[in-house]
C-alpha cells in the first residue's frame, strides 16, 4: 500500500483545504486533489486522509466521486452520522442533492514568488509579474522584469 507522508507539502495542502470546507458542505477526493495542484491525484488524497489522526481536520466532509459516501476507515455509519449532524441528507450510500452542497473552493493564484514586477517590454507602461511580454506573448529581449529578487 502506498502512503503519503503526513509531513509532506502535498499532505499539508490537503489538510489545509479540508479544514477550509465549511460545515454542511462536502468536496470529493478529486476536488481536493485539483485544488492542491495535483489533478488526478484523488487516490493520494485518500491515502492522506487515511493517515490523518488530527481532530481539527473534518475528514468526513471528503467524499467519493458522484456523492458516494465512502468507507471512512471502516466506519461508514459514523461518517453518515457526522454528515447528518451537519444537515447533509444521505440516502443509502449517496448524498442527496450532491451538486447543491458540493464545495469546490477557490483555486489559489499561480505562484510568482521570486519575481519582481517591473515594467513590461515593448515600451509598454503596464506592470506585470509574469516572465512573458504583454504584447508579443514571449520573452522579449528588452524585458528585464524577470530579475530574481
Amino acid at each position: 500500500m502506498f502512503t503519503v507522508s503526513p509531513n509532506s507539502a502535498f499532505a499539508r495542502r490537503v489538510y489545509a483545504l479540508v479544514r477550509a470546507i465549511p460545515p454542511g458542505r462536502v468536496a470529493t477526493y478529486g476536488d481536493i486533489a485539483t485544488m492542491a495542484g495535483h489533478r488526478g491525484a484523488a487516490r493520494a488524497v485518500g491515502n492522506v486522509m487515511r493517515g490523518c489522526d488530527d481532530k481539527s481536520v473534518p475528514c468526513h466532509r471528503v467524499i467519493g466521486a458522484g456523492g458516494a459516501v465512502g468507507g471512512y476507515g471502516g466506519w461508514p455509519g459514523l461518517k453518515r452520522q457526522l454528515l447528518a449532524a451537519e444537515g447533509i441528507v444521505v440516502r443509502g450510500l449517496r448524498i442527496k442533492d450532491f451538486a447543491a452542497i458540493r464545495w469546490t473552493g477557490v483555486r489559489p493564484r499561480p505562484r510568482t514568488r521570486g519575481l519582481r514586477p517591473l515594467r513590461a517590454c515593448c515600451s509598454s507602461d503596464q506592470v506585470r509579474a509574469w516572465p512573458d511580454c504583454f504584447r508579443c506573448s514571449r520573452r522579449c529581449a528588452r524585458d528585464s522584469r524577470t530579475e530574481r529578487a
